[in-house]
């Protein structure tokens, strides 16, 4: 039990817990075209305005997403942007992303 939970009312946790059961959650990584994982890349979900960053090891998460097909892009200096449209996240784990980023030229 989090925090959160323990100061919401029993009904609001009931619905929090349902919620939470619902929503997708993502996870990845970000390599360049030799498959080195690079750091502090910028993650969106253009239509939520939901954002992550990459980790020291090129890994990203992102939690509590309304299940739909979306369009993802990922952005980091020195790189040209990728972009993956219609993305479906589903309920649940989302494990797999993988995103190979070109230098800019």
């Amino acid at each position: 039990m989090t925090i959160s939970e323990i100061c919401l009312t029993k009904s609001e946790s009931d619905t929090a817990l349902l919620l939470e059961g619902t929503l997708g959650h993502i996870r990845g990584k970000v390599v360049d075209i030799r498959g080195t994982a690079i750091m502090g890349c910028t993650i969106c979900i253009r239509e939520t305005d939901d954002i992550s960053y990459t980790d020291e090891n090129g890994n990203f998460t992102m939690i509590n997403i309304v299940p739909s097909v979306y369009t993802i892009t990922v952005e980091c200096n020195g790189y040209s942007p990728c972009i993956f449209f219609k993305a479906p996240i589903k309920m649940g784990d989302n494990p797999g992303f993988r995103f190979v980023l070109h230098l800019f030229e």
